[in-house]
């Protein structure tokens, strides 16, 4: 006959009674003075009446334990087994979980003399079923079914959802992609695989914390690379009959493995760039319209289609599309797109550097053709040429009647009865003033050899507005730095030089003769 050790505790409803609380910790003991002894040490230790008691004379302990578990669910300190564990209950064993104090583990009375001294087995659930259900025949599939719903590190989850693909990498294993980055795009970067083929099957660890996580296509029965326990999600996986194309789960690991998924399309504002993960087991999308297709590469210059492509989005969550260019028959980045008028096309940054043109004005991209394209004068003295397009010119330019050249239509004047450039007219009144100039000062010089008339003196000849000196056949280069500087003006407005400025030149830089062209209408040599 045995005996255990109770703690007398007052009961608040009746005074002067005494309720025994058995003390788990303590006994059985065979013998009544064994018992004793020990129940005077472990009152002096604890600080409390304690008695020892036999077990054949104890109270009812089912109703204690069947409250105890009652009170310690309603706190939430303890729970029953899940509506997943359809094994039938085994009598007086008030089997329960302990997650605080015993995750992942089953909880029960294993006799009556633990029963009576408040004492509680805690087992897996493998060996729980291995011990107490070892004649129900339970299936490999269903025993670990029912271990799973006990001990979720050894259940293989999947999350399909958007939302529940952005819990796992957030709570998951270390990545790029995990809980400890920020990402400036509209949704977190994974969340795009729950477009309906590929999902994420993760595992836990018993206490409910994600382990291990794979991206998964579950129709085709084959996953990617592994992060966390590899070995523990390798093993699920595998016992689920997935398989994957990977020699090892490393970032240099071979890919990819999903070829034709669909991926949700997610643009940032631009619509120039696509929310997209870091890719371990994909390589390019194609444009599918309100989704993405996985393709392993790029459709070919030959292809008859050219849908717009994405790559992995690296480390920031997104990535740029490239689209594919018409003119220049090639993909390019989608943000360097713009539309090309005259052609109604959109061309690529290069397209339109090599074959168009930007109107000065309204500033839209035309072809180069003439027919598309009219040179203006620049505003203002360093201004250059500007191109325009036609159909603006149509609209606000004209031609001058004296220079026979497109301006416009702001910058015309009335002449003479002619509508003229303000440019022209203020180069002839420029002009009729040097003449005047020359009269007074310059009429009938000699110049060495050379007398030039007055009527020949403002005679031009063109310039080359690359290498004016050049296009005399002047001299040497010392010679054409110390000329510029007379006929600069001239250079830049009209690529014209009068032979007076030539004189002046000459006489002023003291160069030679043979910075003087020949001139018609010049008088012959004075000896």
């Amino acid at each position: 006959m045995s005996f255990y050790l109770v703690r007398l505790e007052p009961d608040p409803d009746q005074p002067g009674v005494c309720t025994d609380v058995p003390l788990p910790d303590y006994g059985p003991y065979e013998k009544g003075s064994e018992a004793a002894k020990e129940a005077k040490r472990v009152g002096d230790l604890i600080g409390c009446r304690v008695q020892p008691r036999r077990m054949s004379q104890a109270g009812e302990w089912r109703e204690r334990h069947r409250k105890a578990l009652e009170s310690g669910i309603e706190l939430g300190t303890l729970k029953r087994l899940p509506e997943k564990w359809d094994l039938p209950q085994i009598t007086d064993h008030f089997a329960h979980l302990d997650p605080i104090h015993y995750p992942g583990m089953i909880s029960f009375v294993a006799s009556e003399e633990e029963g009576i001294l408040d004492r509680y087995t805690r087992l897996t659930p493998g060996r729980y079923i291995s011990r107490y259900y070892a004649d129900h025949d339970i299936e490999d599939d269903k025993r670990r079914k029912l271990i799973a719903t006990i001990d979720p590190s050894g259940e293989l989850l999947f999350a399909t959802t958007p939302d529940e693909i952005e819990n796992v990498y957030k709570e998951g294993p270390d990545s790029c992609m995990d809980g400890d980055h920020e990402f400036n795009t509209p949704v977190w970067p994974t969340s795009v695989y729950g477009a309906g083929d590929l999902a994420v099957a993760y595992t836990m660890n018993n206490r409910g914390r994600i382990q291990s996580r794979a991206v998964c296509w579950p129709a085709k029965k084959i996953y990617g690379r592994c992060y966390g326990d590899v070995q523990r999600i390798e093993k699920a996986l595998e016992d689920e009959g997935f398989e994957t194309t990977r020699d090892d789960h490393s970032v240099d690991g071979n890919g990819p493995t999903f070829v034709g998924a669909r991926i949700m399309k997610v643009l940032m504002l631009d619509e120039n760039y696509a929310v997209m993960p870091y890719f371990d087991d994909l390589k390019y999308c194609i444009d599918a319209g309100d989704h993405w297709i996985t393709v392993d590469e790029r459709p070919g210059l030959d292809d008859t289609e050219h849908p717009d492509v994405c790559g992995s989005g690296g480390t920031n969550g997104y990535t740029k599309i490239q689209r594919w260019c018409q003119k220049e028959q090639y993909y390019h980045d989608k943000s360097g797109f713009a539309l090309v008028h005259g052609v109604d096309e959109q061309w690529s940054l290069m397209a339109r550097e090599k074959w168009a043109f930007r109107c000065a004005e309204t500033k839209e991209w035309w072809p180069n053709e003439a027919k598309y394209r009219v040179v203006i004068p620049g505003i203002g003295p360093f201004d250059g040429p500007r191109n325009v397009s036609k159909k603006w010119f149509d609209e606000h330019g004209a031609i001058c009647a004296k220079t026979k050249k497109a301006c416009r239509k702001s910058d015309l004047v009335e002449h003479e009865g002619e509508m003229v450039s303000r440019e022209w007219l203020k180069a002839e009144e420029r002009r009729k003033r040097r003449a005047e100039d020359w009269r007074g000062s310059y009429a009938g010089m000699k110049a060495d050899n050379f007398f030039i008339d007055e009527a020949d003196i403002y005679k031009t000849i063109p310039l080359d507005p690359v290498d004016p000196i050049t296009s005399f056949n002047l001299v040497t280069a010392v010679d054409h730095a110390r000329l510029e500087r007379h006929v600069r003006d001239s250079m830049r407005r009209t690529h014209e030089i009068t032979l007076r400025d030539l004189m002046e030149a000459r006489m002023t830089e003291n160069l030679p003769d043979t910075l003087l062209p020949p001139v018609r209408g010049t008088r012959s040599r004075v000896a």
